[in-house]
């Protein structure tokens, strides 16, 4: 699944209302007076990297020429748009738990399965901690927010301002938040139960290779979750 900067989020949302409002694809112009941008190579960039990420099609010879696409290729054809509101580590204490909404992501609804959109968040995980539960360093994952889990649950907590994501046990007296992978010297996390639950995974979205460069500034991304 491919993910969508938050301006590039933007140009395919403004495609689809146009294509919904009229019944035919903007030209290259009219995108350029809807979205108030100065130059047609930007615009032809975005519609460049639209189309590399499979959310549209461009039909050559044409000046209405803009398909779109169901990148998903869910048989049931509903998607839906999530921002990806920040990182937690796999790993060490170390990445802040803050709010950032620069990255989209497009999935299939039927994998939330009866998990309604505002109570799923997704994350971006950082480091190899838990690649043994099948979650790698760059990769998505899916989040259902909640408070209560079980015992043997992925999870994604917040521990004094950090974000993490770990497997949770539970003793007596403390919750243990334990790696899952079989490489390095990562450690288990142990303390009371005084720490926040974000809630727990419920997917994951493999990363790819970085082969898209985005050439058209934006502002700079920052690492973080709520």
């Amino acid at each position: 699944m491919n993910t969508l900067t938050k301006k590039q989020a933007e140009v395919l949302k403004t495609i689809e209302t146009y294509i919904s409002k009229t019944s035919q694809s903007p030209t290259i112009f009219e995108l350029k007076k809807e979205l108030g941008v100065s130059s047609t190579r930007t615009i032809t960039q975005y519609l460049e990297t639209l189309e590399k990420k499979g959310f549209i099609a461009r039909i050559k010879g044409k000046s209405r020429n803009i398909k779109l696409l169901d990148p998903t290729n869910d048989i049931h054809g509903e998607t839906i748009t999530l921002p990806v509101v920040g990182a937690a580590a796999c790993g060490s204490l170390n990445v802040y738990a803050e709010e950032s909404f620069n990255e989209f992501v497009q999935i299939a609804q039927s994998i939330l399965g009866e998990q309604k959109q505002n109570e799923v968040i997704v994350i971006r995980a950082l480091g190899l901690s838990m690649q043994d539960a099948g979650i790698e360093d760059g990769d998505l994952v899916l989040v259902e927010l909640m408070d209560e889990v079980e015992e043997g649950d992925i999870i994604a907590a917040v521990i004094d301002g950090m974000a993490v994501i770990k497997k949770i046990s539970f003793t007596k007296d403390a919750v243990i938040l334990d790696p899952v992978t079989s490489i390095g010297s990562y450690k288990q996390i142990i303390m009371k139960k005084d720490f926040k639950v974000l809630g727990k995974v419920l997917h994951t979205i493999k990363a790819k290779p970085q082969e898209d460069i985005e050439i058209i500034p934006e502002k700079p991304q920052i690492t973080g979750m709520i």
